[in-house]
């Protein structure tokens, strides 16, 4: 079954149309009975799910032709498991994060049907992530990169006293799902490309609200903020907030690793082990963006909270965070515009051994085309990659 669960603004019937115009009897449309924050939608698209295995994309991500197919061998092979994991793509629409706009990312070089299955530990997902926040996204977090069994969800609910939560529901979820279960299998071939989109509401909502943003902008992110009267959504816990506050991923993963701990989840000497204050403050404030209008708000309350624990914290505080990010600068308009990155990436082999190529350049302007060509280049030797590149950089 596919679930398109439609959750938005009152008098939108684009998606529902879409639906009723595809008239498949194994598609099914629903709508959420008010504006829905994003983990509650989330949570209420999942519960719409009758069949025994779930998982979850968003509308600017991608499913690969062979992934049902995938997915319906390992389950039989594997059936005590409650959680796969699967290898992702990567895709940048136009217009997305100029850094990456484009950039279209085959993870790999893979043969057909060929799968290898290995367990991850959960040791080794939270070393990872402490290590480097870049891989906070390589958790089980059931979207886009994993997915369930329907029974796990009355697992979730004995284990957290909930189901989606937390100030970012796929960071949230793999935390708990990496602290819930001893070991995750994982699947060892690309079964989705991950679109990122300038669209999304997620991103839109972690971007440096500022002053240039469009009045539309601002009110639809104003609205994911304050949407229902936060009714069903996230409230801050008394771990939290001994943390300063962030919009980013890294504050989002000791929000939740925190979160775990307080549960009983994670045994309490973990906040020891596992989570150093000076590490922390400096890791988040670090991705706060002077162009925010907060700014000034994040970093006072960051002091507040450094006052908090003792005088030689809140020195070491001062002197390696606060004067410096409140030393007075003057950016001219040039220089501002300057902070926008510029194109990060190089077309080629990646470090993984797969290959990132600027999809611009084949004609690809959305993730259907993005697929496509995801496809067609997936079981390519590098030796022909190479090629293609050079001949279209000829042209």
């Amino acid at each position: 079954e596919i679930i398109v669960s439609d959750n938005s603004t009152d008098g939108n019937m684009e998606v529902c149309q879409v639906c009723q115009d595809l008239d498949s009897p194994h598609i099914r449309y629903v709508k959420t009975p008010r504006n829905l924050p994003l983990t509650k939608s989330f949570e209420f698209a999942f519960l719409q799910a009758k069949g025994e295995f779930i998982f979850s994309i968003g509308s600017d991500d991608g499913v690969c032709p062979w992934t049902l197919s995938i997915l319906k061998e390992v389950l039989g092979k594997y059936p005590d498991e409650y959680i796969l994991q699967w290898v992702r793509g990567f895709y940048g629409w136009n217009g997305w994060q100029s850094s990456s706009e484009d950039r279209l990312v085959i993870p790999g070089r893979y043969e057909p049907g060929d799968m290898r299955m290995h367990y991850v530990d959960r040791t080794e997902y939270f070393a990872r992530i402490l290590k480097d926040v870049s891989w906070i996204f390589s958790l089980p977090n059931l979207y886009l990169n994993s997915g369930f069994r329907r029974s796990y969800l009355q697992i979730l609910l004995k284990e957290t006293g909930r189901l989606w939560n937390g100030c970012n529901q796929d960071v949230y979820i793999g935390v708990m799902n990496a602290a819930i279960n001893k070991q995750i299998l994982n699947i060892e071939y690309p079964l989705v490309i991950a679109g990122m989109s300038d669209n999304s509401l997620g991103y839109q909502v972690n971007r440096p609200q500022n002053q240039q943003m469009s009045e539309e902008i601002k009110r639809e992110i104003q609205k994911s903020l304050n949407v229902g009267d936060n009714i069903g959504g996230y409230v801050n816990n008394r771990v939290i907030c001994k943390m300063p506050f962030g919009t980013g991923d890294t504050a989002s993963m000791y929000a939740n690793l925190l979160t775990a701990i307080q549960l009983g989840i994670l045994p309490d000497e973990w906040e020891k082990v596992l989570l150093d204050d000076k590490k922390m403050f400096l890791q988040i404030i670090s991705e706060y963006d002077l162009r925010d209008d907060y700014f000034d708000m994040y970093i006072h309350y960051a002091r507040r909270l450094a006052q908090n624990k003792g005088a030689d914290f809140q020195q070491w505080f001062d002197h390696t965070i606060y004067n410096k990010v409140m030393q007075p600068r003057l950016y001219t308009p040039s220089e501002e515009k300057g902070m926008e990155k510029k194109k990060g990436y190089k077309e080629g082999p990646t470090e993984g051994g797969g290959l990132a190529i600027d999809a611009c350049r084949f004609g690809v302007t959305n993730i259907a085309e993005a697929m496509e060509l995801f496809e067609q280049w997936i079981y390519w030797t590098p030796e022909r990659w190479q090629q293609e590149l050079e001949k279209r950089a000829g042209k």
